[in-house]
C-alpha cells in the first residue's frame, strides 16, 4: 500500500509578510506559503515535492504521473494499493480518470477507494 499526502506549511518571520502595523497578525493572503505532497510505503518513501502554486487536479496528476506510479511499481513489483484522502482534487473527474487509467493494480471495486 501506498500512502500520500499534502499539507501547507506557512513561514512565519522570514520577511515575506507585509503586516499591518496596527494588526500584528494581519497577513497578505498567500504571503510565506509552501505546500509539500509525498507517498509513503512499508517499503520506503518518495522524494518530497514542494511548490507554492495551489494544488489543483492537472497539478496533482503531474505529481502522480512524474513520482509515484514509478516508485510504486519499483518497490511492488507484485501489485500495489493506493490511498489519498478525499480532497476534491484527489475525487475530481480527471483525477479519477488517470487513476482508473494508470494505476493498474488499483481495485475500483470496494466502496470507495479514497479514504
Amino acid at each position: 500500500m501506498v500512502l500520500s499526502d499534502e499539507a501547507s506549511f506557512w513561514l512565519y518571520d522570514n520577511g515575506w509578510f507585509h503586516k499591518d502595523r496596527e494588526n500584528e497578525l494581519s497577513v497578505d493572503k498567500h504571503k510565506g506559503k509552501i505546500h509539500a505532497f509525498t507517498a509513503i510505503s512499508a517499503r520506503g518513501k518518495i522524494s518530497l515535492v514542494t511548490f507554492k502554486q495551489n494544488l489543483d487536479a492537472d497539478f496533482y496528476i503531474g505529481i502522480l504521473r512524474d513520482g509515484v506510479i514509478d516508485y510504486a511499481n519499483e518497490v511492488y513489483p507484485e501489485g500495489w494499493w493506493f490511498q489519498c484522502d478525499n480532497d476534491p482534487k484527489h475525487t475530481a473527474r480527471p483525477t479519477q480518470d488517470y487513476i482508473r487509467e494508470n494505476f493498474p493494480f488499483l481495485s475500483l471495486g470496494q466502496q470507495n477507494h479514497l479514504i
